[in-house]
Formats: structure tokens, C-alpha cells, sequence
């Protein structure tokens, strides 16, 4: 019985994420505040929220601890347009999630910004011959992803360089 409520709180939960579009989904994380506020500071709330399909790769609140816009003064302070493109570079407009779990398809992408970003698969070996891996985004770990109706968010433990 346990089993089965959190089978079906997962199912839940994934179908919530998929009803909400990317800035609603990336509006409702705990750890996304500072990037849904540059996003809104932006001005890309309605692009972001249109029909995409878009892979958004969300710096979490951590990754900006070290960054110029950890704190909500710097962010409101920030030209707009620097925010634009800032927000742009963590932008495709294609969905990615095949790619990334599996580590097939292209190794680097164009972000909306113009900038190009590489992807890695990195595999470790476990005991017992198991394996594990994740995927890197210029170097940078993604954490999970999750669908949403506009398509996916990929949070990420790192904040990608503008170039």
C-alpha cells in the first residue's frame, strides 16, 4: 500500500510539472528563485511562456552563490538587457531530454543567445560492475530534468558563462 501512494504521488508530481509551463514550473522550485527573478527582471516571462518547445537549463540558487546576481539588489539594478541575455544563454529552442540521458545526439548546441554550449556524458563505474553517469553542460552538472508543457527545464549546479 505504501508502495502504490508514492507510485502515484510521483505520477502526481510529474504530471503537475508537465501541466505548468517552464517560468510557471521554474516560479514553483524552492531552489530557483534567483533565476526566475532574473527571468521576470528580463522581460522574456511571455516568450518563455509561450508554445517553445524550449530546454531551459535553470540555474538553482546555489549555482548563483558565487555569481554577480546572487542577491535580489543586483538583479533589480542589472540593465535589462544584460538580464536578456543572460537568461538567453541558459535558452534552446528545441527540447534535449533524449540526448542528455542517453548521451546520443549532438555533443553541442546553440543556445538563443548565440551562444554554443558542449554536452558530456560522464560515466563512473560502480561496485558489482554498475554503472552510473550524468551529463555536463559546458563543464557544468545537470541535476535533473523536468517536463514541462513548453518542454523541459534542466536544473543545473553551475551558472554558464556569457560568451
Amino acid at each position: 500500500m505504501a508502495v502504490a501512494a508514492v507510485v502515484v504521488a510521483g505520477w502526481l508530481s510529474a504530471s503537475a510539472a508537465q501541466a505548468q509551463n517552464a517560468v510557471e514550473f521554474i516560479r514553483n522550485q524552492n531552489d530557483l528563485n534567483i533565476f526566475a527573478r532574473i527571468i521576470e527582471r528580463s522581460g522574456l516571462t511571455e516568450r518563455l511562456s509561450g508554445p517553445g518547445p524550449f530546454a531551459i537549463y535553470a540555474p538553482t540558487d546555489g549555482a548563483f552563490r558565487q555569481h554577480p546576481y546572487a542577491h535580489r539588489e543586483a538583479v533589480d539594478r542589472a540593465p535589462q538587457p544584460e538580464l536578456q541575455r543572460l537568461v538567453l544563454s541558459h535558452v534552446a529552442q528545441h527540447t534535449r531530454e533524449e540526448s542528455l540521458v542517453s548521451g546520443s545526439g549532438p555533443r553541442s548546441e546553440q543556445m538563443l543567445s548565440g551562444a554554443n554550449v558542449r554536452f558530456e556524458r560522464q560515466i563512473q563505474e560502480g561496485g558489482e560492475g554498475g554503472r552510473s553517469g550524468g551529463v555536463t553542460i559546458n563543464g557544468i552538472g545537470v541535476l535533473d530534468n523536468s517536463r514541462v508543457s513548453n518542454g523541459i527545464v534542466h536544473r543545473l549546479n553551475g551558472v554558464l558563462t556569457l560568451n
